[in-house]
């Protein structure tokens, strides 16, 4: 969903310049801090929060 908004001009900079913009493909700007992050149940553990860069060292730990 795209949220359009008139800028108001202010001293200060836009008032409404938060209001989120799509990227090149159409995503948030924010989508890609949560694109490579998951949300993974370990009944040890708990619930963690893992990205994608600490489940590959994860494997390669595992391997070797």
């Amino acid at each position: 969903m795209f949220v359009w908004a008139l800028r108001i001009w202010r001293l200060g900079g836009f008032l409404f310049d938060f209001i989120e913009r799509p990227n090149e493909l159409g995503f948030p700007y924010w989508f890609k801090s949560f694109r490579d992050k998951w949300i993974t149940y370990n009944e040890e553990d708990g619930l963690q929060e893992n990205d994608l860069e600490f489940q590959a060292e994860t494997k390669k730990a595992k391997r070797n």
